[in-house]
Order: structure tokens, then C-alpha cells, then sequence
């Protein structure tokens, strides 16, 4: 789809586990429905300035639908503080009880340096 457009993308695969993020490189991040907390820094850092995270994982609120390591689901606010050196555009928390989930959602952009 991005060559119907005419975009070019540079994407890249790595264990997340074991890869240095390369700072200020990426415009764009997307986190979905992962945790791994010790990665909250480094995306951060490589973000390019005016660059953009889209970050979704599941809160502890979804354990009311079952059981769930803990360790794998974000505090209240967790999201929104790990980040709190981007500017914020939009966080919610949010529940979707037909597909039993609870989810934090964070969309925010590393400021340009002053």
C-alpha cells in the first residue's frame, strides 16, 4: 500500500531483547499490545525530534477477565508517566467489554529542541 502511495518506508526487525535503539532516528513508533518496560527509555530517546510514539498495551484492569501475570500489564497512568518528557497528544484508558480488554493508549511526539 505505501508504493500505491509513493511513500517510501524503512523498516526494521530486531529482538527487542538484545538491540540498542539508535537515537533521535525514527519519525514514527508503534507499539502494540506489547510490554517490555526497560524499552519505555530507549524509545524515547529514539525518536527524531517532532517524531511520533503510538504506544497500546493491556492495563491490570484486564485481569477482571481472567487470569494474567501482572508483571505483563501496565499500572494506571504507567504509560503516561514512562513518557512524560513527550509532549502528549492524546492518552486514554479504555475498556472494550464484547472483546474483554482493557487497554492504555498513548499517542505522543518528542518535542523539537528549543
Amino acid at each position: 500500500r505505501a508504493r500505491e502511495e509513493g511513500l517510501e518506508l524503512d523498516l526494521h526487525l530486531a529482538d527487542l531483547e538484545t538491540c540498542e535503539l539508535p537515537a533521535g532516528t525514527f519519525q514514527v513508533v508503534v507499539v502494540m499490545r506489547y510490554l517490555q518496560r526497560s524499552l519505555f527509555a530507549p524509545l524515547g530517546r529514539a525518536l527524531a525530534p517532532g517524531g511520533v510514539l503510538l504506544y497500546e498495551s493491556f492495563t491490570r484492569d484486564y485481569l477482571k477477565y481472567g487470569p494474567r501475570n501482572p508483571e505483563h500489564l501496565l499500572r494506571p497512568g504507567e504509560l503516561r508517566e514512562a513518557f512524560r518528557d513527550l509532549e502528549i497528544l492524546d492518552y486514554r484508558e479504555t475498556e472494550d467489554p464484547e472483546r474483554r480488554e482493557v487497554r492504555a493508549s498513548l499517542l505522543a511526539r518528542k518535542p523539537f529542541a528549543p
